[in-house]
C-alpha cells in the first residue's frame, strides 16, 4: 500500500517523469528531482499520511524504495 501510493504521488507530482518511477529509481540522477521537487513531495507524503519529515531525513533519500523505507517505519512508529 505505502509503495504504490509513493509511486502514485510522485507519478502525480512530476508526469513528465512517470514512466522512469520505481523503487530503485534514484531521485537525483535517474528522475531529476532536486531540492525544490523534494519540497513538493514532502509536502504531499505528509498530507497523504499523516505524518512529519524531518528535512535532515528527507535529504538522506536516494531512492523511492528509501522513501517507501521511512515512511513505513513512520506510520510503525506512530501506532
Amino acid at each position: 500500500m505505502v509503495r504504490d501510493k509513493v509511486i502514485e504521488i510522485i507519478r502525480d507530482c512530476f508526469p513528465v517523469i512517470a514512466d522512469r518511477v520505481s523503487v530503485s529509481a534514484l531521485l537525483i540522477e535517474d528522475l531529476n528531482i532536486d531540492s525544490l521537487d523534494r519540497v513538493v513531495i514532502v509536502f504531499a507524503f505528509e498530507a497523504e499520511f499523516d505524518i512529519e519529515i524531518i528535512d535532515e531525513d528527507f535529504e538522506k533519500w536516494i531512492t523511492i524504495q528509501d522513501i517507501i523505507d521511512y515512511i513505513e517505519s513512520s506510520l510503525k512508529n506512530d501506532k
